[in-house]
């Protein structure tokens, strides 16, 4: 007995230890299979018909020594083409890899919906005959590794994407979650019609493209819901589509940045993101570029880049905007970031956000250079927000080129720290500043005023405006201390350890002035109103804060 059970024993440590099948492929799969163990792909792979359905814990290897690499093309755009998809429990992560010393591989998703879809008023799918039977795409914690050629210096144009995924027809329902892309090109999403995309806490690491995932909309004009929400990324963002909302994201590294191109009428919501551009040179980076001005960008932090935002939007609030030092000799001006935001759309509504330097200039709300749609009231309003200079930053507005049309400014509500010039205007026959009062400053910078108009005054006859606060330290204004440098957040963020909102709460502290602090109800209202008042700065007061030094 004892024998018989050492030998059954041996027998199944034998069979346990045997290594996972190896099978290689190439050309085209008309039917359905099932793949498991390690899938080798030696040259281009069509899955043309049928389902090709991946069990947990397989290996997709491409193995093709000599360039291009293989591509792994699942469907034809056409109806009831071929499908891959996958089965998940037990057996760990499937895995595509491009094996060492081969040339990457790439994967083709194309999608096609099957027709007679409608989407119901509260975003449900439904056909006439009450079954869902678009084409869907759930992919839940896989892993990709090496796959998409790098992108170098010398490339003439951008390397195609590592992964393509091309949504015809409408509706579709996409899915990422969990998902790993380790050192791979861009994943790239191109759709038509009413998709639904939802993009949650994947991650992007070692990307090898200044772009890490890249959202497309051809039609430019759908109705269907993206969002990328609570993903790691250490490259950019690129979305072109109608609609999007990017939250809670954290993108932090050397092309860490969203890049939002026009796209028709688009509704993008921008809320809760972390991102910091880790560049030391000046390349002309930045953590944004907005080119739809109706953008909501909020409650963000933005840190980083030659430009923190190279171009914001009309609606930006609540934002916290942070420069830094970059080495000598770099830059227009050496040492700083040039501008924590360069561009903003005629019209802009630019509050309760707190820029803090080193900068050149802080704010250089110019409009946009490219053509925008007329609007009704282009007045830009620069309101409720704090300015902290660091020592380094010689205009804190910077009003430059205007472009075809003047520009008008009213600029109220606002607190200075630390900056030489607190208004400077580079064509003042273009630019009517019609309020510039009921801002603060502590102490005093150099220059209130240089080369601006305010009311119809020149510079050398303009004064502190008659509601302005002014004292000589920060404690005399209800702050304690300003930090100098802000602590790096960075690891903490990426572990988890802090939140977004965390971040802009306690950054926000610093800047919290007290209950009784001079700031308090010494701001106009936004109708104007003498009766209601509202503080200054962007933070509002905090009873818990001690009782401000007397002047």
């Amino acid at each position: 007995m004892i024998r018989l059970a050492l030998i059954a024993l041996v027998a199944a440590i034998g069979q346990t230890s045997q290594p996972a099948a190896v099978r290689r492929i190439h050309g085209v799969i008309d039917r359905s299979e099932t793949w498991s163990g390690t899938i080798v792909i030696t040259d281009d792979v069509s899955i043309e018909q049928g389902d090709v359905t991946v069990e947990p814990g397989t290996i997709i290897e491409f193995a093709k020594a000599q360039p291009p690499g293989p591509v792994l093309k699942v469907g034809s755009g056409k109806p009831n083409s071929g499908r891959l998809g996958f089965r998940y429990g037990g057996g760990g992560p499937v895995i595509f890899r491009t094996r060492a010393g081969c040339s990457p591989g790439r994967i083709v998703i194309d999608l096609f919906s099957r027709g007679g879809l409608t989407r119901r008023p509260d975003g449900t799918i439904a056909t006439q005959g009450g079954s869902i039977q678009q084409d869907s795409l759930d992919w839940r914690g896989l892993r990709f590794e090496d796959i998409g050629v790098k992108e170098t210096e010398s490339t003439s144009r951008p390397p195609a994407p590592a992964i393509q995924i091309i949504a015809h027809g409408s509706p579709h329902e996409i899915k990422l979650g969990g998902c790993k892309f380790i050192r791979t090109a861009p994943l790239k999403m191109i759709t038509e019609g009413e998709p639904t995309i939802q993009i949650e806490s994947c991650e992007f690491s070692g990307s090898n493209h200044r772009v890490a995932l890249w959202l497309v909309d051809m039609v430019k004009a759908s109705t269907g819901r993206i969002r990328v929400r609570n993903n790691q990324l250490d490259a950019g963002i690129q979305v072109n589509t109608s609609e999007a909302r990017i939250e809670g994201n954290i993108l932090i590294g050397r092309n860490a940045c969203l890049s939002i191109g026009e796209c028709g009428e688009s509704k993008i919501r921008v809320r809760g993101n972390y991102f910091h551009n880790t560049s030391t040179f000046d390349e002309g980076k930045y953590c944004l570029r907005c080119e739809v001005p109706g953008a909501l960008i909020f409650e963000n932090v933005f840190r980083g880049g030659a430009y923190v935002v190279y171009k914001g939007s009309r609606y930006m609030h609540g934002n916290i905007l942070i420069g830094e030092e970059k080495p000598s000799g770099m830059g227009a001006e050496a040492g700083r970031t040039q501008a924590l935001v360069a561009q903003l759309p005629a019209g802009a509504i630019f509050e309760r956000n707190i820029l803090i330097g080193p900068a050149s200039s802080m704010l250089a709300p110019q409009p946009s250079r490219t053509k925008e749609t007329p609007i009704e009231d282009p007045k830009t309003i620069i309101r409720n927000n704090t300015f902290d200079g660091v020592r380094r930053s010689p205009r804190a507005i910077h009003l430059g080129e205007v472009g075809r049309a003047p520009a008008t400014f009213e600029i109220y509500n606002n607190l200075f720290f630390r900056v030489e010039c607190m208004l400077f205007d580079e064509r003042a026959s273009k630019t009517e500043v019609a309020l510039c009062d009921f801002n603060a400053t502590a102490p005093e910078p150099p220059k209130r005023y240089e080369r601006a108009t305010v009311g119809g005054k020149k510079d050398a006859d303009l004064t502190w405006g008659k509601s302005d606060v002014r004292r000589h330290t920060i404690g005399e204004i209800g702050l304690l201390s300003l930090r100098d440098p802000l602590p790096d957040f960075d690891s903490n963020v990426l572990g988890r350890k802090i939140t977004v909102e965390q971040v802009l709460q306690q950054i926000g502290a610093y800047y919290r002035p007290a209950e009784n602090s001079p700031l308090v109800r010494a701001g106009r209202h936004a109708d104007g109103s003498k009766i209601l008042r509202e503080s200054i700065g962007a933070c509002e007061p905090d009873s818990q804060i001690p009782q401000p030094a007397k002047p």
